[in-house]
């Protein structure tokens, strides 16, 4: 078995953790109209037919596991969303 971050190979009885993703849609209340998202209800609906069932499944709910050596566990628990630091929301470098 390998670290899914950095492909290193894990030892029989070494440590090794699961991480779990989990992105779920969220609704505001909001529907947009044509104006935000430039889409009419028919083209909306198309784009939907054309996706399928396991795609707009994953863009409702979508889980994913991850295994980390103990080093990774360490790097992704301390940032977690891996925002680069001390930077504003126009960008920067990532740690």
């Amino acid at each position: 078995m390998e670290c899914d971050r950095c492909n290193r190979v894990l030892s029989p009885g070494e440590n090794r953790y699961v991480m779990t993703l989990r992105l779920t849609a969220d609704f505001d209340g909001h529907l947009p109209s044509e104006g935000d998202s430039g889409l009419s209800l028919e083209a909306l609906v198309a784009q939907c037919e054309a996706l399928s069932e396991q795609e707009l499944d994953a863009q409702v709910d979508e889980v994913r596991a991850y295994t980390l050596c103990g080093p990774c566990r360490q790097h992704i628990g301390g940032n977690p969303l891996q925002r680069a630091v001390g930077a504003d929301h126009g960008g920067g470098q990532l740690q």
